[in-house]
Parts: C-alpha cells; structure tokens; sequence
C-alpha cells in the first residue's frame, strides 16, 4: 500500500477524483445537462430563421456549429465558473492538498464537465434531425474528435480558470465565447470574414473544431483536414500543460 500522503497510481487519481466531483455536483449535472440541451436547440432553431431558403451546405454548417458551440461553452465558460467558485470555496486548497498527481486533478475535473456535456450534444443532433430532417454519420473519427475537442476546450478554461483571477476569468471567457460565435466561421462560412480575420482563425482552436467536428459528423459530405487536427492538438497539448503548471503552483 502507498505511504500515508504519498500519490497513489494516475488512473486511480483521477478515477476517484472524478467519483467526488460527480458525487458533490449531483444535483448540479441534471440542470446543466438541461441548459446545454437548450442552448443547443437554441442555436439551430433561432438562428435557421436568419436564412429564408437555406441550402444543404447551410443547413450542415450550422448544425455543426451549433454542436461545436456546446462544446466550446462547457470547457470555456461552465467549466472555468466551476473551478473559480470551487476556488472561492477553498474546495481546491483541499484538493491541492490531497496524495494526488497534479494532472490528475486537471483530467479528473475536465473529464467530468466533458460527460456531462454529451446529452446536451445528443440533444442538438435530434433538433437538427428535426428541424432539418439533418442525418448525421457516425464513425471512428466521432470517437477521436469528440473527446478531442471537449478536452481542448476544458483544458483551455481550466488553464484560465487556474491562472487568472474570478473577474478576469468571467470576462475573458464571455469573450472567447462571443468571438467563437460571432467572429469564427462555427456557424457560418469562412469566405464571410475579412481576409485578416480568416487567417488568424485558421490558428486558433474554434475553426479546427468546427471543421473537425464536421467531418466527423458529416462524413458524406465533409472531410478530416491534416491542418485542423495538427492545430487542435497543438492547443490541447499547450492547454493541458498550462493547466497543470497552474495547478502544481499553487501546491
């Protein structure tokens, strides 16, 4: 057995840290699962009447747009509220004072928020498949870029939620959400944006998750782009290891 206040194994860390996490937020998870669902639904319904006769190609960018910002809204802004109330509370003081690795904390945390998530995204696929009569296609690349982008994106705003204090965070990730809604091709084509603005989109995380979340969903008609993937794990591995760093500094 470990010694008194050693860390025990990784996978066993994280496993009992996601075991707490869901057993303290139980009550918690239902309503969010319901506010995701909703901002989902939301996203699809009201913005379908911006377009009068949509085309297929139109209809497809904003379902996917609409499951890419439920991805983008748990890990930048549920996610970093969470870990700024919960360091607020001195739940994290205690954590960081528990055997455990580091990592673990980060993996445990986002892993739990990014679960919960998944109704929420089941839920903006059935309102496509209703309001547009919108078939998704499901394959290995769903089960790679999925995790992949809820995970960037949890790693991102627990790295925020870490580094920066409550005010900060809440505005930083008010902004990030605005910027990723209105100012990235999530909902609408890239060709709509100033040439300056396509590229620098083309570096940041929001438009690689779009197109990846796209053709994962959308194989028919859409592919995996090499580019969008070597940028999107660039960010999740930058993201991870700034969260950690933050963590293991506040030990």
């Amino acid at each position: 057995m470990p010694a008194v206040g050693a860390p025990t194994g990784w996978v066993r860390d994280v496993a009992l840290l996601m075991r707490w996490s869901g057993s303290r937020y139980r009550y918690l998870l239902p309503a969010f699962t319901v506010i995701q669902a909703v901002f989902a639904v939301a996203i699809i319904v009201g913005f379908a009447f911006l377009l009068s006769d949509p085309t297929a190609a139109e209809v497809e960018q904003l379902a996917s747009g609409a499951w890419t910002m439920g991805i983008i809204s748990v890990g930048l802004v549920i996610g970093p509220q969470i870990i700024s109330t919960e360091r607020s509370e001195g739940v994290l003081e205690y954590i960081h004072h528990l055997p455990v690795h580091r990592s673990a904390i980060v993996v445990a945390n986002s892993s739990v928020w990014a679960v919960a998530a998944l109704p929420g995204l089941c839920a903006g696929v059935i309102a496509a498949r209703i309001r547009f009569d919108l078939v998704p296609t499901f394959g290995w690349a769903t089960l790679l870029v999925v995790p992949l982008a809820l995970m960037t994106c949890m790693f991102l705003g627990s790295a925020i939620a870490h580094l920066l204090p409550a005010n900060a965070t809440g505005v930083l990730t008010q902004v990030c959400l605005l910027f990723a809604l209105l100012f990235s091709p999530v909902t609408f084509p890239a060709d709509r944006l100033p040439l300056w603005l396509q590229a620098a989109n083309a570096y940041l995380p929001f438009e690689p998750i779009a197109n990846l979340v796209r053709a994962a969903t959308l194989s028919r008609s859409h592919a995996l782009a090499l580019p969008d993937l070597v940028v999107l794990t660039a960010w999740c591995a930058i993201a991870y290891t700034a969260a950690v760093r933050a963590v293991a500094h506040r030990r």
